[in-house]
């Protein structure tokens, strides 16, 4: 008895009768009670089996699934991602479920998980180097974007397990370049720095259709002003998928050897990410300082050096709350929008380089 579902026995979930938990393995009739058998008319002979000292919890689990109550939806004329959908916006009592988890149920399978295999081969790499942890929707964004080059939800919902097994290893390999790079080069300490998820998804991307292990200089060139416009012009602080997708074609240019236009659409003006005052009241979640490390120009002919860039210094502050500044050191702050992050970049005191890619910065949105 029980399903088998691409290629998935299900008959194999069993109930260990010692340890009181569900688990998944061949069942043997005595201790691990395959679940299946619970609801047959047979259960009783199957009680038999099992040592009196653990029938008690097999009669518990055996009650409670009969009498557990389950709601049915049943949906008709609805593709897989307006079902997801569905079941996102009712699913609101129990653990809520992202796009991520029901990506990773629907590919499930014995030989790969993709929720196990996205912690023990990206997070937990990632936090060996100090990176921390990344948005699991960057993973699924990547995969829709090598397979289609678009990254909406009916995209990401129709990867197989097949097509995400084969990516898997590119994957892996794709985000831990692209986390050095952002180290090395525009200064993102780990992911909290992020200003966008969706930088690291094109980075990451980049790498994967390459196959390069870094960037040449005039892909670094490109790069870097990108991600400095992009940040400070909020360019993926709304539709972000919908912009990951089309830009999508930018990094397939620069891929091809050409140094694509990348425009916002609006001008930004380093003078509006120079903050002259060191409380300054905003509203939204999260709102932290601009460069720390490299000197700032603040008035024709003017430099005004920034603290040490020890990140202990700052914290995050909730909405109405005023920021305060240690001694010292400057503030440069934006107020956060709804749905997106503030541009925010904690820069170690003292390194040329990091110099030079905040004097690039200044330089790109003048």
């Amino acid at each position: 008895m029980g399903l088998s579902v691409r290629g998935t026995d299900y008959s194999r979930i069993c109930f260990d009768v010692k340890d009181k938990k569900f688990t998944q393995r061949a069942p043997d009739g005595k201790r691990y009670i395959s679940v299946s058998e619970l609801w047959q008319e047979s259960f009783w002979k199957i009680v038999q089996n099992v040592e009196d000292e653990h029938r008690d919890a097999l009669d518990s689990c055996n009650q409670i699934l009969k009498t557990y109550p389950i709601s049915i939806v049943q949906v008709r004329d609805k593709n897989l991602s307006e079902v997801c959908d569905i079941f996102q916006r009712i699913n609101q009592a129990g653990k809520r479920l992202y796009r991520f988890d029901l990506i990773s149920e629907m590919t499930f399978s014995r030989d790969f998980d993709l929720r196990e295999r996205f912690q023990e081969d990206i997070i937990d790499p990632l936090k060996t180097k100090a990176f921390g942890k990344i948005s699991s929707d960057i993973v699924t964004q990547l995969m829709a974007l090598i397979k289609l080059r678009r990254c909406t939800e009916s995209i990401q919902f129709s990867l197989t397990a097949d097509e995400i097994h084969g990516m898997w290893p590119k994957v892996i390999s794709s985000i831990k370049l692209a986390a050095d790079t952002l180290r090395k080069c525009v200064g993102v300490m780990d992911a909290s720095f992020l200003p966008y998820d969706s930088q690291l998804t094109l980075l990451t991307y980049l790498f994967a259709k390459s196959g390069k292990h870094a960037l040449s200089e005039i892909e670094l060139v490109w790069f870097q002003g990108w991600f400095w416009l992009s940040s400070f012009s909020r360019h993926y602080g709304s539709r972000g998928a919908t912009r990951v997708g089309q830009d999508s074609e930018l990094f397939d240019q620069l891929i091809a050897g050409s140094s694509p236009d990348f425009s916002t659409g609006d001008k930004v003006d380093a003078k509006h990410v120079d903050g002259d005052k060191d409380d300054i009241p905003f509203s939204g979640k999260k709102c932290v300082p601009l460069p720390v490390g490299a000197p700032q120009t603040t008035r024709p002919g003017e430099q005004r050096a920034f603290g040490s860039g020890n990140r202990r210094n700052f914290r995050f502050h909730e909405s109405g709350e005023t920021p305060h500044f240690p001694a010292g050191v400057s503030s440069g702050f934006r107020p956060g929008e709804e749905g997106s992050r503030s541009p925010k970049f904690l820069l170690p005191h003292g390194r040329p380089q990091q110099k030079d890619q905040w004097e690039q910065a200044l330089k790109i949105l003048s």
